[in-house]
């Protein structure tokens, strides 16, 4: 995946349960012309239930090409008026810096697991405060 034309490609297929149509949301598509050189941009958004992911690729005609991933929070933290976000795998316009952006956004959705033993220990930590 060397364009812009084969990233919308990928997409397409993003995977099993997704539809381009109904989840990923086109931004942008223009052309920026300059003196030095010319360059395509494509951008979309993926919303996931705590997040907003986006994703922008960027042909150039120099061949220097990108693709490159922001996430943003959805919702403030409690307490704070302002979102969070960070800036996801980037690379060149290729398969390898997608499937890395892949692996940002999976490992960025991922939660922490509530482990038997922290509720023993939290068990364990109350009794004692009710004894006392």
């Amino acid at each position: 995946m060397n364009t812009i034309e084969e990233f919308k490609e990928v997409l397409a297929t993003f995977g099993k349960f997704s539809n381009f149509e109904k989840q990923i949301d086109v931004q942008t598509k223009f052309d920026i012309h300059s003196d030095e050189d010319e360059e395509k941009i494509f951008a979309v958004d993926i919303y996931t239930d705590r997040h907003k992911y986006n994703i922008k690729a960027v042909e150039r005609k120099n061949g220097k090409s990108y693709l490159g991933c922001i996430a943003d929070s959805r919702k403030p933290n409690a307490g704070e008026k302002h979102t969070r976000g960070n800036d996801l795998a980037d690379g060149t316009l290729s398969l390898e810096t997608w499937y890395k952006i892949l692996g940002d956004i999976v490992s960025y959705e991922l939660v922490p697991l509530f482990k038997q033993e922290q509720q023993q220990t939290i068990e364990a930590e109350t009794t004692c405060s009710l004894i006392k």
